[in-house]
């Protein structure tokens, strides 16, 4: 078992791009090439909040992110309420084999008054066998998820509201366990990340696990959950942004409990390069190995 990082670094001239780093534990990580392993020269011509999925449909590999470059200098105004409407995906039999970028765009969320497609994310839902695609956008000054269903990331249904808060809501991940749908955001009303649970991913009985955010995660953004097989335990990874120091692990036994232990500094590595909302794929020791042999190991 091992991990994949993928994710951006900031907003210098080649940060808003996709960066790969890979780890046998999930806590300390090796970042791959000497820069971007793909880069966007379509739409906003940069990258952020890339989210890889493994299709369990057709086997092969996608790969979601933001069409935005705030290094563009356009302002972040302009990127909320009259930025792209586009996502930027790759697709790939390998993680290594990469063909050109391609966008898909919702041009009915201008009709809104929107105007972002922000952090898309996927959850393959069993009942429809298909993807939930999901992502936040600004609608008459809020930030709101929005969603669409797939199945080969090329052809996407109509878009509907997902999920709506009185004030923001952003970067929502989702993860599966026990028959129960965990959902963690950004949140404004409580200035950091929030965990809530429900029966299902359309179920009308959410409810918060904590009230606010979780403990310790209050100024951060960027959820990212995978779970540590070999220690049984779940990694939930946060940007801390209000700090400026990229991300954070945190673990927890359980989900339910939404007790999430941060990690000291002596007990993880986020590699060299600095780490901005992305995600993480576990992957094979086979598929780790073609990683570090195509890409090589930066700074080693």
């Amino acid at each position: 078992m091992a991990y994949l990082f993928v994710h951006f670094t900031g907003e210098d001239e080649n940060g808003e791009q996709i960066y790969f780093s890979v780890s046998k534990d999930g806590l300390h990580w090796m970042d791959l090439g000497s820069g971007p392993a793909l880069v966007s020269d379509i739409g906003e011509k940069g990258v952020r909040d890339p989210f890889l999925v493994r299709n369990c449909l057709n086997g092969k590999f996608y790969l979601m992110a933001t069409d935005l470059r705030i290094a563009n200098q356009k302002g972040w105004d302009t990127a909320q309420y009259n930025g792209s409407l586009n996502l930027i995906l790759w697709e790939s039999d390998t993680l290594t084999g990469w063909g050109s970028p391609y966008a898909v765009d919702f041009p009915e969320i201008r009709k809104l008054q929107g105007g972002c497609v922000w952090a898309p994310e996927a959850f393959f839902d069993r009942t429809k066998e298909a993807y939930l695609v999901y992502w936040a956008s600004m609608v008459n000054g809020k930030q709101r998820i929005y969603a669409a269903y797939t199945r080969d990331f090329h052809d996407f249904t109509d878009f509907h509201p997902f999920i709506e808060r009185k004030e923001h809501i952003i970067d929502t991940t989702i993860v599966g366990e026990n028959g129960r749908i965990y959902r963690f955001s950004a949140e404004e009303f409580c200035g950091g990340i929030t965990l809530e649970v429900g029966s299902g991913l359309h179920a009308a009985d959410y409810h918060y696990i904590c009230k606010g955010h979780l403990p310790g995660l209050k100024g951060m953004e960027g959820p990212v959950i995978f779970y540590r097989k070999e220690e049984g335990q779940w990694c939930l990874c946060a940007d801390d942004i209000g700090n400026g120091a990229g991300y954070v692990p945190f673990l927890s036994k359980e989900l339910s409990s939404g007790n999430f232990t941060q990690v000291p500094s002596d007990s993880f590595n986020m590699g060299k390069r600095r780490k901005r909302h992305g995600s993480i794929l576990s992957i094979s020791e086979t598929e780790y190995e073609e990683l570090v042999n195509f890409y090589g190991i930066w700074g080693k």
